[in-house]
C-alpha cells in the first residue's frame, strides 16, 4: 500500500493530517486510509452534473477507512466519528466532506482474502495516512469476474425487489390515508435502493439507517445518486429532513405529524431513486459481464478485479 501524498496540493495533505490526528484522539484505531478519488489524484472540488434531467453539484469527499483492532461497538465509533468530522469541519470551514467506513481488520482481511473487489481496490490503491504497526493485510484472492457478477446480481435480486415493495407498500398506505406508515414506508424503499447499489458495487453494504451517510456511501460508487435529492433550496432541505427522519419518527413518537402534501412531495424522489438504482447497477453488470467474456477468452489479467466508477 502506498504512503505518500505527493500527488496532493499542500492544502490537503495538511487537512488530512488533521483529520487523522482528530480521529485518533477520538478513537483508537489500527489503521487509517485514505481511498477513492484523493488516493488516485482524479479528485473533483466542485462540479456540475445533469443526471437524469436533474442539476446536482458535486464535489469529492475524504473517503477515509478506519480499521479497528477489535469488532467496533458501531453507534459508539460513529459518535466518535462524527464527533471528529464537526471538528475537522469547523477547523478548515467545511471545505472538503468526509465519508468514513470503519471495520474490524479482521473482517477487513476476510474480504481481502475473499478476494471482494471494492477492498481489494483499497489495498491496491490507498494511501496508509497510519497504522499502529501491530496488524498486517492479507494478500487478496484473485476473485474471478463471473463470481462477482453471480454475488452481485443475487444482491441486486433481493434488495431492488425489497425496496420496490417498501415502495408499493407507502403508496397503497397514502391511499389508505394512513401518513406514519406511508412515509416509514418511503424512507424504507430508499434505504434498500442504497444497499442495491452500495453491495452490487462492493458486496457489502453499511450497518446504516441514516440516509444521508447511505448516500453519502452510495455516491462513491454513482454519483448520479445526487439527482435523487438535490439540496438546492431550503424546502429541499426541510423534505429531505423529513424522509431521513421518519425512520424513527413514524414509528416511535406519538406526537409525529406529517402532512399528505408532504408525502406528495417526496414520492417523486423516491420513485427516481429507484429508477437511478436500476440504472447504476445495469452498468456495473454490464462491466462484470464484459469482464466475464475476456477472461473467458484469455484475454483479461485474472488477478485484480477493479471497480467500476
Amino acid at each position: 500500500m502506498k504512503t505518500s501524498l505527493d500527488h496532493l496540493p499542500e492544502k490537503k495533505v495538511r487537512e488530512l493530517q488533521l483529520l487523522t490526528r482528530l480521529i485518533l484522539k477520538e478513537l483508537p484505531v489500527e489503521m487509517i486510509i485514505l481511498y477513492g478519488s484523493y488516493a488516485r489524484g482524479d479528485y473533483v472540488e466542485f462540479d456540475v452534473r445533469h443526471d437524469f434531467g436533474v442539476r446536482t453539484t458535486f464535489s469529492s469527499d475524504f473517503d477515509i477507512l478506519v480499521l479497528k483492532g477489535n469488532a467496533p461497538d458501531e453507534l459508539t465509533a460513529e459518535r466518535k466519528l462524527d464527533k471528529a468530522e464537526r471538528a475537522f469541519g469547523r477547523k478548515t470551514g467545511f471545505q472538503t466532506p468526509v465519508q468514513f467506513l470503519v471495520e474490524f481488520i479482521g473482517t477487513f482481511n476476510q474480504y481481502l482474502s475473499d478476494g471482494r473487489y471494492f477492498y481489494t481496490d483499497i489495498l491496491r490503491e490507498g494511501i496508509l495516512l497510519y497504522d499502529s504497526g501491530k496488524f498486517r493485510l492479507e494478500t487478496p484472492r484473485p476473485l474471478k469476474a463471473a463470481e462477482c457478477l453471480e454475488q452481485a446480481k443475487d444482491y441486486y435480486d433481493r434488495w431492488f425487489k425489497k425496496g420496490k415493495t417498501f415502495y408499493d407498500y407507502a403508496v397503497l398506505s397514502l391511499q389508505k390515508r394512513d401518513d406514519h406508515f406511508s412515509i416509514f414506508n418511503f424512507h424504507q424503499a430508499c434505504e434498500c435502493y442504497f444497499h442495491a447499489i452500495t453491495l452490487v458495487y462492493t458486496l457489502d453494504k453499511p450497518r446504516q439507517h441514516d440516509l444521508k451517510k447511505l448516500l453519502g456511501a452510495a455516491k462513491f460508487h454513482a454519483p448520479e445518486v445526487l439527482a435523487f435529492f438535490p439540496l438546492d433550496t431550503e424546502e429541499d432541505k426541510r423534505l429531505f429532513e423529513v424522509l431521513k427522519r421518519a425512520y424513527i419518527e413514524a414509528r416511535y413518537n406519538p406526537k409525529y405529524e406529517i402532512t399528505p402534501e408532504d408525502i406528495a412531495a417526496i414520492r417523486p424522489h423516491v420513485e427516481l431513486l429507484g429508477e437511478i438504482t436500476r440504472a447504476v447497477c445495469q452498468r456495473k453488470f454490464a462491466g462484470l459481464e464484459e469482464l466475464v467474456r475476456r477472461q473467458e477468452a484469455g484475454a483479461e489479467n485474472t488477478d485484480s478485479i477493479q471497480t467500476e466508477r
